[in-house]
């Protein structure tokens, strides 16, 4: 009598999406602390966002505040960086400036990521006239260093945080654009796509829900690393007079404001300097880590 070899089928259970998540983050944090450089870059930016957190309780002098009686003392317990030539507290200042400097730096770089990546990727996913006039434009841009094409168009129009702002936008777009259009071009050729087309799914679907999350991963990196070059270009457009304006605190604007008190030995003057080489350099370990982690 022959006998029937039967299989049993154990049906997968669908792993919950939360538990997912958390999966993947557990790893990436397992993958970027084997990285001692990442990890400090990591422990840097969260220094920085503490002390901004922290900053309702930790700034107690008023950042515009003058003293005549205090001009340009020394670090001590009642000022803990000193005060500037005009007697204010550069502690309470380094930490304002902080916050702004980080904000003007996420903000923009974020909006240009993600502008950048949705123009990218349609121009590189249609391709023809637009995919041509959008590359033509994105190489003018790109031909320019771009803090040489921010001090122009600061120059033209004016210091002032909301042209800061655009300029920031302005001269980083491209860079993102090139990047997910790159990205795009690449992936629209792979078989999911084809299968996508095939089952009836409209353009807009095919792109948003699949194309442009395997594009994400390149766009993701080059943000991280943008946010240093951000601060950096902050800092060096007010340090020059084409930022922001006196007496707003910011630290390229602050060590400008000190520069010539420093050859009188007002070395605590120079103290947001310190704050831009944490931040610089954090976000940049940070970066190449999560270029490690996506290769």
């Amino acid at each position: 009598m022959d006998r029937e070899n039967k299989t049993l089928t154990v049906p997968k259970t669908k792993e919950h999406p939360l538990r997912k998540t958390w999966r993947s983050i557990d790893y990436s944090w397992y993958v970027l602390r084997k990285n001692n450089l990442t990890l400090a870059g990591f422990f840097m930016i969260v220094f920085l966002l503490f002390l901004v957190i922290l900053s309702p309780v930790i700034v107690i002098y008023d950042p515009y505040e003058t003293d005549s009686d205090n001009v340009l003392s020394p670090p001590s317990w009642r000022h803990l960086f000193g005060t500037d030539q005009w007697g204010r507290d550069i502690f309470s200042r380094t930490i304002v400036a902080t916050q702004l400097d980080l904000f003007i730096a996420l903000t923009t770089v974020l909006a240009s990521a993600s502008v950048g990546a949705i123009i990218g990727a349609v121009s590189g996913y249609f391709g023809g006239k637009v995919d041509l006039l959008m590359q033509r434009v994105t190489d003018i841009l790109l031909a320019f260093p771009s803090l040489i094409l921010a001090m122009g168009i600061m120059a033209a129009l004016g210091a002032s945080f909301w042209n800061l702002m655009l300029t920031q936008f302005v001269i980083r777009i491209a860079i993102f654009i090139r990047v997910a259009r790159g990205e795009m071009i690449s992936q629209k050729e792979n078989e999911y796509v084809e299968a996508a087309v095939c089952s009836g799914n409209s353009t807009s679907r095919i792109i948003i829900r699949h194309l442009l999350p395997n594009c994400i991963t390149p766009v993701a990196v080059m943000t991280t690393l943008n946010f240093g070059y951000a601060i950096l270009v902050t800092a060096t457009l007010s340090f020059i007079g084409l930022g922001l304006n006196p007496p707003t605190a910011e630290w390229g604007l602050m060590i400008s404001d000190g520069a010539s008190y420093l050859v009188l030995g007002a070395w605590w003057l120079s103290i947001p300097g310190a704050f831009i080489v944490l931040a610089v350099l954090g976000f940049n370990l940070l970066g190449d880590g999560i270029r490690d982690l996506a290769g």
